[in-house]
C-alpha cells in the first residue's frame, strides 16, 4: 500500500466513525425526542457511545418497570451524585423536556410534583422503620402510583440499597418480598443503570446542561434550587464506601495507565530491534542485487521503499517510547519531537524552554511528554491554526507547560473533551498537579502544573479545572 492509498484508507475510516457516531445520536434522539449531552462525550470512538446506548436501553428504557416510576426513581436518587447533569435532565425528563424514560406515552409531571419529590427527605431510623412495616407483608402486584405512600416506601428503601448503607440488607429482603421476582430483578438492573451514569458523569467533568434544562431551570426558581443544590450528604459509612470505591477506580486507571506506557516501550523496541533491523538487512541485500544488475529498475524502486520503510518504522518507534527521554531528557525530547511535528504537519512551531530546565525525574517527564503529544494532535486534527507555542520552566517547587495555538477555538461551555484531554487530566491530577484548558475563537489554551515533590493522589473534583490566558 503506497502513501497515498494509506491516506484514503485513513480519510475512510475517519469518516466510517463519524458516520457510526452520527447514526447512533439519530436512534439516542429519536427515542428521548431530544439528543442528550451524555451519549455525546465520546464521537471519535463511536463503539463505545453505541454500547453505552445498548446498556441504556436493556437496563433503563426498555427495563419493563413503568416509566414514569423509572424516571421519578432516577431523579430521587440522582440527588445524592455530585454532579448535577444527571438531576437537572432527568428532572427534565419528567417535566416534558423529551421523554420520561424514552416513552412518548408518559404524561409530564407537574413543577409542583417533582418539587415535592425532591424534598422527600431520604427515609432514617423511625420513617425507615415504617416504610419497612409497610411494605415487610405486601405482595404488589403493580406498582404503586406516583406520589403515594406505597411509591415513597419503594424509592426509600431503594435508595439505601443504591447507596448501600448499613440498612441497605433489610431493605433489600423487604424488596424482594413485596415485589415480584422477575420485577425485583429488574429493579436491581436499573440502579445498575443509575450507578453506572453517575460515576460516567463524575468522570466526564466536562459534560455540561443542554440549552433546554438551561432555560427550563431559568424559569423556575424553586425548581431549579432543588436541582442545582449541593448532592444530599448521606452517612460517613456511605461517604466512606464510595471514596473508597473510587480510590479503587483511581489505581486501577494508574495501573492501566503504567501498562499501556509499558507496552508502548515494548513495542517501540520491537519495531526497532527486530522489525528496524529486518528491514535494514533487506536494504543491504537489495543495494547488493542493485550493484550486480544496476540496470534493473524495479531493485532500485525496492530498495527505495525498504529505505523510506526504516525511516517511518525508526520515527513511529521514537513517537511510542522515545530513546531520547531516558537519556537526555525532556528538553532534548521536546526540540527532536517539535521538530518532526512541524515538518509533518507543516505548523509553524515554536519552543520556549527556560534556563535551565535540568532532569525533573522519569515519571514526570513522561507525562509532560504524553500531554504535550497529545496537545499537539489536538492542534494538528482540530485547531487548524498555522502556529503553536510551547512554552516549559520549572523553580524549585513546580515544573509548568503551556500550549497555545490561534486556531478555531469554542467556548468553554461547547468544548467537549475525549478521552485524549480526559487522560491528560487523569495523568496531571494522579500526580497531584493541575490541569487546565481553555478555549476561545482566539484559540485554545493547556497549562499544566506538575510538583517536583511527591504529592498525594487526590480526588477528582466537580468541574474541571480552568485555565487563565
Amino acid at each position: 500500500m503506497d502513501a497515498d492509498d494509506a491516506k484514503l484508507n485513513a480519510a475512510l475510516g475517519g469518516e466510517g466513525r463519524l458516520r457510526e457516531a452520527s447514526e447512533v445520536e439519530t436512534r439516542v434522539e429519536k427515542r428521548f425526542g431530544v439528543l442528550p449531552n451524555f451519549f455525546r462525550l465520546t464521537p471519535e470512538n463511536p463503539e463505545i457511545t453505541a454500547n453505552l446506548w445498548g446498556f441504556a436501553c436493556f437496563t433503563y428504557l426498555d427495563n419493563p418497570l413503568p416509566s414514569l416510576f423509572k424516571e421519578r426513581l432516577f431523579v430521587y436518587l440522582s440527588r445524592f451524585c455530585e454532579v448535577r447533569y444527571c438531576i437537572a435532565r432527568h428532572v427534565g425528563f419528567l417535566a416534558g423536556l423529551g421523554r420520561a424514560s424514552g416513552d412518548p406515552q408518559s404524561a409530564p409531571q407537574t413543577t409542583e410534583e417533582i418539587v415535592r419529590l425532591l424534598r422527600r427527605p431520604l427515609p432514617r431510623a423511625q420513617e425507615l422503620e415504617r416504610c419497612l412495616s409497610r411494605l415487610a407483608h405486601a405482595q404488589l402486584r403493580v406498582l404503586p402510583d406516583p406520589g403515594s405512600d406505597a411509591e415513597a416506601a419503594i424509592l426509600g428503601l431503594a435508595s439505601h440499597v443504591f447507596l448501600q448503607t448499613p440498612d441497605a440488607a433489610a431493605c433489600l429482603d423487604v424488596l424482594r418480598c413485596a415485589l415480584a421476582e422477575s420485577r425485583f430483578q429488574y429493579l436491581m438492573l436499573f440502579l445498575a443503570f443509575v450507578r453506572t451514569a453517575h460515576y460516567w458523569t463524575k468522570v466526564h467533568p466536562e459534560l455540561t446542561l443542554e440549552e433546554d434544562i438551561k432555560q427550563f431551570l431559568a424559569t423556575h426558581e424553586v425548581l431549579a434550587e432543588c436541582v442545582l443544590a449541593d448532592a444530599e450528604p448521606v452517612s460517613d459509612d456511605v461517604s466512606n464506601r464510595l471514596l473508597d470505591e473510587l480510590a479503587s477506580l483511581r489505581k486501577l486507571w494508574n495501573t492501566f495507565q503504567r501498562t499501556q506506557d509499558e507496552e508502548r516501550q515494548h513495542i517501540a523496541r520491537e519495531l526497532h530491534d527486530s522489525v528496524g533491523q529486518s528491514l535494514v538487512g533487506l536494504g543491504m541485500v537489495l543495494g547488493a542485487a542493485k550493484k550486480e544488475a544496476p540496470s534493473n529498475g524495479k531493485l532500485e524502486e525496492a530498495a527505495r521503499l525498504t529505505k523510506t520503510c526504516t525511516e517511518e518504522i525508526r520515527v513511529l518507534s521514537h513517537l511510542l517510547h522515545p530513546p531520547l527521554l531516558e537519556e537526555l531528557g525532556l528538553a532534548s525530547t521536546v526540540g527532536w519531537y517539535v521538530e518532526g511535528f512541524a515538518t509533518r504537519s507543516g505548523i509553524t512551531t515554536r519552543v520556549e524552554i527556560a534556563e535551565p530546565l535540568g532532569r525533573l525525574g522519569k515519571d514526570i517527564e513522561l507525562v509532560l511528554f504524553r500531554v504535550l503529544q497529545e496537545s499537539l494532535t489536538n492542534v494538528h486534527r482540530h485547531s487548524g491554526s498555522k502556529t503553536v507555542v510551547i512554552r516549559i520552566g520549572a523553580d524549585s517547587k513546580q515544573v509548568w507547560m503551556e500550549i497555545e495555538d490561534q486556531g478555531k477555538g469554542s467556548d468553554n461551555d461547547l468544548v467537549r473533551p475525549g478521552v485524549g484531554i480526559t487522560g491528560m487530566r487523569e495523568r496531571i491530577e494522579n500526580r497531584g498537579g493541575e490541569f487546565g484548558i481553555s478555549s476561545q475563537e482566539s484559540g485554545t489554551y493547556v497549562r499544566v502544573v506538575l510538583p517536583l515533590t511527591p504529592a498525594p493522589l487526590r480526588a477528582r473534583a466537580g468541574s474541571p479545572s480552568s485555565a487563565s490566558r
